[in-house]
């Protein structure tokens, strides 16, 4: 997907990944993140966000939802919990 792409190669961009929710192959989910809240609104304010914009409401039966959350730090961390034997 064009829009996808654009966004992964976009300045601050941190990943840009979808999945498909198991339990209703209807509904997508989307994880996305950027170094800055200045990257996020430049991702908002981009041509490819704009053009995705316009024809998307053609291809969703609701709202989407979101959930946003700013966290201080920048990538993944190592899970506490588990690790290699």
């Amino acid at each position: 997907m064009i829009f996808t792409q654009a966004t992964r190669q976009e300045a601050g961009n941190i990943f840009f990944e979808w999945s498909r929710n198991v339990d209703d192959p209807h509904q997508f989910i989307l994880l996305e993140a950027f170094e800055s809240r200045q990257a996020g609104e430049a991702h908002v304010n981009s041509e490819h966000f704009r053009t995705m914009m316009a024809w998307a409401p053609d291809v969703i039966v609701k709202t989407p939802e979101i959930v946003n959350v700013e966290v201080p730090q920048h990538g993944w961390v190592e899970m506490a919990e588990l690790t290699p034997q």
